[in-house]
Formats: structure tokens, C-alpha cells, sequence
């Protein structure tokens, strides 16, 4: 099954609209330049395997990084690395730019920040193609672990 496919499967299950450019979506940046949508509705699905090859998706705001100790605390890993570019369509189904937050086995994770009820655009299958969806309907498809994971930084003075 293609990926454009699998998110036509999706479709016919969850609630969301797809919005296709012209111009490549295939990082938060990419997306707010191409589609005019503001970095602060963007959310991206960022790839984590452990040792084990167990694969965590972890879904945040786009402007935002990822704390890998906290998912190791949560999930006892003991170390964690980015799924490699080339790798990603192999474990998900999807190309790495176009990651939705669902559809795939993996567990899920969304960052606790993310309001239920916010509508967001999110990877939509390939690196020309966004979907809206709520948070809320972003739960409902993948039963997230809903942890903080979002990254914080320090002032330094």
C-alpha cells in the first residue's frame, strides 16, 4: 500500500482535511513557509528507536525539541537515537517529511502542551501534503502516552 493510500485508508476512520502544496512541507519550517499556516499550529512526529529497535513516535508543537531522558525515564530505555532519513519509510510506511502522527505501529507519545481542542497541521503521507486535525482526533487514532517531553531551556545569565 502507498502512502497516499494508507492516509485515504486513514481517512475513512479519523477526521481530518488534506492540504497539498506545491512547495515541499517536509520540516515545521518548510511547512509555515510553503503553506502561510503560523509554526505555533504546526506538529511534527519525531522517530525514536531504542537498542531494541523499539519505535516511539513522539508528537509535539514544531517549533519544539524533544528531551530523549525523559522518554528514557518513562519507558526505562537506556538509549535512544533519531530513526535514521533513509530508515523511516521502512518502519513507519511513510517518507521522513511526511510522518502523520498515527497509522503505524509505535508508541505514541504527545507532549502534554498540545490543548485538546487546538486544531494543528501535522505530516499528511509525503513531503507535499499537510493534514488539519485536532489534537483530540490525534489521540483518538494513536492512544498516546500524554507525558511532558518537550525540551526546556535554560536563561543563562
Amino acid at each position: 500500500m502507498t502512502p497516499r493510500e494508507k492516509i485515504c485508508e486513514l481517512r475513512k476512520h479519523y477526521m481530518f482535511t488534506l492540504h497539498e502544496f506545491s512547495a515541499s512541507v517536509h520540516s515545521s519550517v518548510h511547512s509555515a513557509r510553503a503553506s502561510g499556516i503560523p509554526l505555533e499550529k504546526i506538529v511534527k512526529t519525531v522517530l525514536l528507536e531504542d537498542k531494541e529497535e523499539r519505535l516511539f513516535a513522539v508528537i509535539l508543537f514544531g517549533k519544539d525539541l524533544v528531551d530523549k531522558n525523559k522518554i528514557r525515564e518513562q519507558f526505562s530505555c537506556s538509549k535512544l537515537r533519531l530513526v535514521p532519513f533513509e530508515k523511516v519509510v521502512k518502519v513507519c510506511g511513510f517518507p521522513a517529511g511526511g510522518v502523520p502522527p498515527f497509522g503505524f505501529d509505535a508508541t505514541f507519545i504527545v507532549d502534554e502542551s498540545l490543548p485538546d481542542d487546538l486544531s494543528v497541521f501535522v505530516g499528511g503521507g509525503d513531503m507535499h501534503t499537510l493534514l488539519e486535525i485536532t489534537v483530540s482526533e490525534i489521540k483518538k487514532a494513536c492512544s498516546p502516552v500524554v507525558i511532558k517531553v518537550k525540551k526546556e531551556y535554560e536563561m543563562k545569565q
